[in-house]
Formats: C-alpha cells, structure tokens, sequence
C-alpha cells in the first residue's frame, strides 16, 4: 500500500501523455472514418527526430517538438494521400488494411536505418531529476511531457469547437456529403485530420530520454486495444 500513491502518480503522467496521442487517433477515425494502424509509428517517427535534432543540432526536446510536430505532420499527410486518399474509392474494407502500409514501411526504414540499439538523450534541460510532493517522486520529463499534453489537448479542443475550420471537420465527420453541398472539400478535412492527428503525436518527444525502440514497441502495441469502437464514436465527437 504504501507504493500506491507512487503507482497512481506514474500512470496519471502516462495516461495524460498517451491521451494526446489517443486524441490524434480518435479524430483521424471520426472524421475520415479510418482507424490508422500506423499511429504508433508515428510516435516513433517523431521521438527518432527529437532524438536526431539533439544529436545532430543540440536542440533540447522541448525546443525541437515544434520541429517534430512539422515531420509527423507531414508523414500523416503523405500517408493520407499516398495510401488512405485512394483506398477512399476502393471497398469498405480497403481503407482499414491500407494503414498496415505506413506501419510496415516506417518500421522496417527504421530497422534499416538505425538499428535495433536503444537511443536516450542525455543533458537535457529537464534532467532525470524527480520533484518530490508529497512523497510521492513525479519525474520532471514525464511531468513536462503529461503538462504539455494537457496544453495541446486544450489547443486541439479549442481548434476544433472554436474556429470556423474546426467547425468544417465536425461538419465532414458527422456527414461528408451534407458537408460537401456547403462548399466543404472533405478531402482537405480529411488531409487537415491527418495533420493534427499526426502533429499531436510530437509531445512524445519530451520522454525521449527513455530508449525509443523500446517505447515505440510499447505504443504500437497499446493503439489496438486502447479505444473499442464505442469509446472512439465518443471522444471523437467530443473532441
């Protein structure tokens, strides 16, 4: 009993981090109505270029997320309109099994590329230090990187039910066709879903001090059985 307190603190900080995550996942599926197996790639794309921006540039985690958030951008949207875009067309069943491609291609480039070895940054301005609060330890680069996910599930939130754009990718993931007839292109909400949905995958970057192979094993194994189909209806049409 006494490590409960200890235990609870360290999945509160988890579970803020992956809901990020999870927030991409679920409104890359409400409004293009795909589930994206390759989504814990991403998170791996993004924490090799956390890592590369510090060893090649010296850039702290924190400092390189907006660059992070740039290339996981860019790889969901190439992913949406290399693989997703044209598997729109094909059967109901099509769209789902394309995902499997960016997963298989992301991975094996990485095996290629850099190898099974674990990579952790060190000297980063968040150290490994802990902050003691009540007794209970909370690490400052899971806290910083649970902080910052709040913050980009807020910005998200906001993006979303606050802007007239936000508005357009509700409107394209409750009828695409109805949507359409107001002037909407569902092809840009869908590229737009992918964008967000891969960007807020760059909050990971701030746990890049832990080995990425290892995490990314982690992730790409959890999205499967994170959300059922009933809780991403759900989110998604809260977020």
């Amino acid at each position: 009993m006494d490590q409960l307190p200890q235990v609870i603190a360290n999945g509160l900080l988890l579970g803020a981090v992956l809901a990020l995550v999870a927030v991409g996942l679920t409104l890359i599926f409400g409004v293009v109505d795909v589930v994206n197996f390759a989504h814990g790639e991403f998170v791996m794309a993004g924490m090799y270029a956390a890592f590369f921006a510090w060893s090649l540039f010296g850039l702290d985690p924190i400092l390189a997320i907006p660059i992070t958030a740039a290339i996981v951008a860019a790889i969901g949207l190439a992913s949406y309109a290399s693989f997703v875009r044209p598997a729109l067309r094909g059967t109901l069943l099509s769209p789902i099994f394309v995902t499997f491609g960016p997963l298989i291609f992301l991975r094996g480039i990485a095996q290629v590329a850099f190898g099974p070895n674990f990579r952790s940054i060190a000297g980063s301005v968040l150290g490994g230090a802990s902050i003691q609060f009540v007794g209970v330890a909370l690490p400052r680069p899971q806290l910083a990187a649970a902080v910052g996910s709040l913050i980009g599930m807020g910005l998200i939130s906001w993006f979303v039910w606050r802007t007239r754009t936000g508005h357009a990718l509700m409107a394209t993931a409750q009828d695409r066709d109805a949507a359409a007839l107001m002037g909407i292109n569902p092809n840009r909400m869908f590229g737009l879903a992918w964008i967000i949905g891969g960007a807020a995958t760059a909050a990971y970057a701030e746990t890049a001090e832990s080995a990425l192979e290892r995490l990314r094993r982690h992730v790409a194994g959890k999205f499967a059985i994170e959300l059922p189909d009933g809780t991403v209806h759900r989110v998604s049409s809260r977020v």
